[in-house]
């Protein structure tokens, strides 16, 4: 892909996105907690205990991937101190949260359910 047709890719997604209202850089989150933290107190858990925790996080950085399936994505959260992978189910959000098409998918920053699926941080 040239460089060119990237950047038109993504001018064309930051039209979408801010045609839907969102605002891409928002300045007034506050995180609660790092990707470190939750890691620390998840990482060694196995699915099952996973799946049964009720705890709700808050957390800021860059989303450095999305992978779309339609219905549930996984995306990828980095902050100062590491990255988290998290799963997102489509039915667990409202359409002002996330934006799930062909053409961009795009994760705002308060998105209602995130499950933590355990990825170990970087340094």
């Amino acid at each position: 892909m040239e460089d060119n047709e990237l950047l038109n890719i993504r001018r064309e997604k930051i039209a979408d996105l801010k045609s839907a209202g969102i605002d891409l850089y928002p300045n007034d989150i506050k995180p609660k907690n790092t990707t470190q933290e939750i890691t620390l107190k998840f990482g060694d858990m196995d699915n099952d205990s996973l799946a049964k925790q009720e705890e709700t996080f808050s957390v800021a950085g860059r989303l450095m991937a999305v992978r779309n399936f339609g219905k549930a994505a996984f995306i990828k959260i980095q902050d100062y101190k590491g990255q988290i992978q998290g799963y997102i189910g489509k039915n667990s959000l409202s359409p002002k949260n996330i934006l799930f098409s062909r053409n961009s998918t795009s994760a705002t920053s308060s998105l209602s359910r995130v499950n933590y699926s355990g990825q170990k941080p970087t340094s």
